[in-house]
C-alpha cells in the first residue's frame, strides 16, 4: 500500500496495510464479493487510492459491471497517470463495452508509457481489428510477437486476422505456433480445422478433429468442431452421443450450453428428428435472450424513409469516389448473399470480401462527427463533399488491403447494409446492389437455428424475427422507388432452381464477361468465414428451399406477423 498523506492516516497506516493485504488475498482467491467490501472500506478513509480505485474497478469488470469499471479505474488513471496497468485494464472496459475509440487511446497511453508492454499490443490488436483497420491489427500483433517470441495469444489473434486478410496458410502456421507454445491455448487447438473448413477442404478439418476425440480429447471447442462437420459424414449419431453425454457429464456455463444447444439441433434436423431439434434450438435461444426493441427499430426506419425521399441525392451531397468497384450484397440473413458471393468470386476479376463491417464502422464515425446517437440518419445533409470523401476512402482503405489490384469489382455481403443503401448511394454513386430474397418463413426459421454474434437481438425469438422481417419489406420497398443506383433482385429459390441463368445475369449486372467458372464456384479454395461456409461448397442444391414445412408446427409467432400460412 501507498505511504500515507499525513499523521492522521499514519496513525491508520497498519491496518490499512493489512486490509488491502486481505482484500487483495481475497481478490486473487476468486472472493470477488468480499475483495470489494474491503476495498469500499479502505476508500472511505482513502476516496483518492489509486491501486484500490484500480482493483475495485477489475472485480466490476470482471462482474461484467462496464461502466463502473470505467468510471473507477479513470480516478485511477487520475491519482497515477504514470501507471501503465492502469491504462490498459481501462482499455479492457472500454474494449468490452465496444468503445473502440476510447480502448484504443488508453491502449496507446499504456505502450508510450512501456514500449514494450506485449500484452497492451495484443489488445490493441484486437480493438483494431474490430474497428476495421485490419492492416495495423495485424502489426499490432506482431509487434506483440517481436516482443514477446513465446506469446500464444499473439499468434493466434494474428492467425485469425490473416484469416480476414485470406491468407490462409500464413494464417495455418501462426495457428500452429501458437499450439507449440502452449497446446491448450484456447481458439488455436480449432483453429487449424477452421481454416481447413474456411478453405474448403472439410474432410481434412474433419480428419483433425476427430484425432483429437480418439486421443481423448476433453476439449469442448474441440467437440463443438468436430460436430458442426459430423453430419456431412455420416458421424451424426456419435457426435449427438458426445454432446449429451457431455451435457450429464460436465459441469458448463451457460454460453458453452448455448452452443451445444445449437448443435445439437443441427444434428437432429441431419436426422430428421425434428421435434427434437426446435426444442434445442429453442433451447440454445432462451438461454441468452436479447430484448428487440422493435418500436425504436421502426422509428428507425422512418427516419430512413424520411431522410432519403425520391429526389434525396439533390440533398444529400455524393463523394466524387465515382467508381464501380465495391459491390454490396444485402438482404436479410440467411437469404442467400453467400452462395451469390461465392458464385462472383471465382470470376477472375471479382474479389469476394465477406461480411465487411465498414459501413456500420462509418455510420458510428458519422454519430460522433455530431456528438450525437440520433445524428445518423438525420443530419446526413449537413455533411460536406470532403466529409463524403473521407468516409468513402475509409471504406476503400480496407478494401485495397484485402483486395489485389487486378480486381474490377469486390463484394460486400454483410446483409444488414440493405440499412445504409441511401448512404452507400452517396458514398459510391455507381457502385452496384444485389438484394437477395428468400422464402420468409426458411429465412425466418434459419435465423432462428442460427449462433448468432453481435448485433441480431431479434434473432432470438420467431415473433421478433417477424416483426424484423416486417421492416426490411418496408425499407426495401422504399429502397425500390427511391434508389439513384441500379439494384438487382435474385430469389434464391429461382437461383437454385436456374443456377447459370441466373448467374449470368448477375455477372452482366456488374458490367463483366461471363466466366465458366461461376458455374464451379463450390471448387473455389477461396476461404469462406461466415455459416454457409459447407454449403458453398457444394453445387447449386434445392433442399433447403422449403425447409420450413418441416417445422411449420412451431413457426405459427412469426407466420401471423406476417400474415402468411404455414
Amino acid at each position: 500500500m501507498h505511504d500515507m498523506k499525513n499523521g492522521a492516516q499514519q496513525k491508520t497506516e497498519l491496518p490499512l496495510r493489512e486490509a488491502f493485504q486481505l482484500a487483495f488475498d481475497h481478490h486473487r482467491k476468486g472472493d470477488l464479493r468480499q475483495a470489494a467490501q474491503i476495498y469500499r472500506d479502505i476508500l472511505r478513509v482513502m476516496p483518492d487510492h489509486p491501486e484500490v480505485l484500480h482493483l475495485l474497478g477489475v472485480i466490476s469488470f470482471q462482474n461484467g459491471d462496464y461502466d463502473t469499471a470505467i468510471r473507477l479505474m479513470g480516478r485511477a488513471v487520475e491519482m497515477n497517470p504514470k501507471n501503465e496497468n492502469y491504462y490498459s485494464n481501462l482499455g479492457n472496459a472500454f474494449k468490452e463495452k465496444g468503445e473502440n475509440d476510447a480502448a484504443l487511446k488508453v491502449y496507446r497511453k499504456a505502450v508510450e508509457i512501456r514500449p514494450d508492454f506485449c500484452e497492451a499490443w495484443n489488445n490493441m490488436g484486437l480493438v483494431l481489428n474490430d474497428m476495421g483497420r485490419f492492416r495495423e491489427s495485424r502489426a499490432a500483433y506482431r509487434k506483440a510477437i517481436d516482443l514477446k517470441p513465446d506469446y500464444a495469444e499473439a499468434y493466434k489473434n494474428l492467425a485469425n486476422a490473416l484469416i480476414l486478410r485470406g491468407k490462409p496458410e500464413e494464417s495455418l502456421a501462426a495457428f500452429r505456433k501458437a499450439l507449440e507454445i502452449d497446446p491448450d491455448c484456447e481458439g488455436a487447438v480449432t483453429g487449424e480445422a477452421r481454416v481447413f473448413m474456411g478453405k474448403g477442404e472439410l474432410k481434412a478439418a474433419f480428419q483433425n478433429l476427430e484425432k483429437l476425440l480418439d486421443a481423448g480429447t476433453e476439449n469442448v471447442n474441440v467437440l463443438i468442431a468436430y460436430a458442426g462437420l459430423a453430419g456431412r459424414f455420416q458421424q451424426a449419431e456419435r457426435a449427438v452421443r458426445l454432446l449429451e453425454n457431455y451435457l450429464q457429464q460436465k459441469k458448463v456455463d451457460t454460453s458453452v450450453e448455448r452452443r451445444i444447444r445449437f448443435r445439437l439441433g443441427e444434428l437432429y434436423d441431419t436426422l430428421g428428428k425434428y421435434d427434437l431439434a426446435f426444442a434445442n434450438y429453442r433451447q440454445a435461444n432462451q438461454m441468452n435472450p436479447r430484448p428487440f426493441n422493435a418500436k425504436a427499430h421502426s422509428r428507425f426506419i422512418e427516419q430512413l424513409i424520411s431522410v432519403f425521399p425520391r429526389g434525396y441525392e439533390q440533398k444529400i451531397v455524393s463523394s466524387d469516389r465515382k467508381i464501380q468497384l465495391p459491390v454490396f450484397i444485402v438482404g436479410m440473413p440467411r437469404s442467400g448473399t453467400s452462395l451469390v458471393e461465392q458464385i462472383l468470386s471465382v470470376h477472375p476479376f471479382v474479389y469476394g470480401g465477406g461480411e465487411l463491417a465498414t459501413i456500420s464502422r462509418i455510420v458510428q464515425d458519422i454519430r460522433r462527427r455530431f456528438g450525437n446517437s440520433d445524428a445518423y440518419p438525420v443530419r446526413l445533409g449537413e455533411l460536406r463533399k470532403e466529409d463524403m470523401n473521407q468516409l468513402a476512402d475509409q471504406y476503400l482503405e480496407i478494401v485495397n488491403d484485402i483486395a489485389d489490384e487486378k480486381m474490377l469489382r469486390v463484394t460486400d455481403k454483410m446483409p444488414q447494409n440493405f440499412l445504409h443503401l441511401g448512404l452507400i448511394s452517396r458514398l459510391f454513386p455507381d457502385c452496384r446492389i444485389i438484394h437477395c430474397i428468400r422464402d420468409p418463413r426458411d429465412t425466418g426459421l434459419s435465423i432462428y437455428f442460427q449462433y448468432f454474434l453481435g448485433a441480431h437481438s431479434y434473432a432470438f425469438d420467431l415473433k421478433d424475427i417477424g416483426l424484423y422481417y416486417r421492416q426490411y419489406e418496408r425499407i426495401m420497398g422504399h429502397w425500390r422507388k427511391v434508389l439513384p443506383v441500379p439494384m438487382l433482385e435474385i430469389r434464391y429459390e429461382v437461383l437454385v432452381s436456374n443456377p447459370e441463368r441466373i448467374s449470368r445475369r448477375i455477372v452482366e449486372f456488374l458490367g463483366l464477361e461471363w466466366n465458366d467458372a461461376c458455374l464451379d464456384f463450390y471448387k473455389s479454395k477461396r476461404t469462406v468465414s461466415t455459416a454457409s461456409f459447407q454449403q458453398v461448397r457444394q453445387p447449386v442444391y434445392q433442399k433447403s428451399a422449403g425447409r420450413w414445412k418441416y417445422y411449420r408446427n412451431y413457426l405459427k409467432p412469426m407466420a401471423d406477423v406476417l400474415n402468411i400460412p404455414v
